[in-house]
């Protein structure tokens, strides 16, 4: 009221005013609104109402806009003059932007209709600057990387090099009989799978073999300890657009890594401790870091 009454004042053919009228007198158009602001007014995410301009969208007019909720009659969307309701049945019409959507209003507030969710879109990622205090952070971090992942690796190749109980032979020759696919053999390890009889041997071993437990726990930590400063230096990089430079740093620590790791079980029978980098970029890092999605984009949904 207060927002049209101001915008009528400047601009007496402004159509605010007209508009604040038809949500008024329409009463589809005041469920919806009603509907919608307790929406917004409730829950974790709730905010004042107060201080918005919130209306309802006039047929065929085009919305763009952040989204911010859906009830059942209407879809929201934050654009510059305020909050916007669109029909809910208009909502699978809606063109995902840099930042939001758009979406041209062709419905009424007349019914509900199990049209799709739509979440935020993330807006576009501008790195960070990059100066010299940057980089002496970035170095600092790889160099924290790379010392965590040399101690991982003299870990396993230490745990190899004298094996603390003849299971290591068994679970070396249950990775043969899987042509070298160490994954296929550590699933093989799980109860029913074609090696459950070892993993039900490396469960004895851990509990009755203490430098077996020992140092396969040795080397869970340090592989652990790597995969935490990795992926530190992974999320520095990331933030300022130097993904593959960081990866291309780490490639040869990474493939140290990965020629033991694939040999040695977590104590959880059937995973490789591989695994403890689930999350960050391939080991390898063979492929190009463009075919993969940032850490940014990889937590943030999309519509649907």
């Amino acid at each position: 009221m207060v927002s049209a009454s101001i915008a009528g004042t400047q601009d007496p053919d402004h159509p605010a005013m007209a508009a604040l009228l038809t949500d008024a007198s329409s009463p589809a158009r005041t469920r919806a609104l009603k509907e919608l602001m307790q929406d917004m007014g409730s829950g974790p995410a709730a905010r004042p109402l107060d201080d918005l301009v919130i209306r309802t969208a006039a047929p065929g007019e085009t919305v763009s806009g952040i989204f911010k909720t859906r009830t059942s009659l209407s879809g929201a969307f934050e654009t510059p003059d305020g909050i916007v309701a669109v029909p809910v049945a208009d909502l699978r019409n809606a063109v995902r932007m840099d930042g939001g959507y758009t979406i041209t209003v062709q419905s009424d507030f007349l019914t509900a209709s199990a049209a799709p969710m739509l979440r935020p879109v993330p807006r576009p990622v501008v790195p960070a600057v990059f100066g010299p205090a940057e980089e002496k952070r970035e170095n600092a971090l790889l160099a924290q990387a790379k010392e965590e992942g040399l101690k991982a690796a003299a870990s396993l190749h230490a745990f190899w090099s004298a094996p603390p109980s003849l299971v290591c032979r068994d679970i070396e020759a249950a990775i043969r009989q899987e042509g070298g696919d160490a994954a296929q053999a550590f699933t093989g390890m799980k109860a029913g799978g074609r090696h459950a009889a070892l993993g039900k041997k490396i469960e004895k071993e851990l509990r009755h073999n203490p430098t077996f437990a020992r140092e396969l726990g040795k080397v869970q930590k340090d592989m652990a300890a790597y995969g935490d400063s990795r992926g530190k230096a992974f999320a520095f990089g990331a933030a300022h657009g130097r993904e593959t430079e960081i990866l291309t740093d780490l490639a040869g620590t990474d493939r140290e890594i990965a020629r033991h790791a694939s040999r040695t079980p977590t104590s959880e029978p059937g995973r490789a401790l591989i695994q403890t980098l689930t999350g960050q970029p391939a080991l390898t890092a063979t492929t190009d870091p463009a075919d993969r999605p940032s850490l940014s984009s990889a937590q943030t949904p999309g519509p649907g």
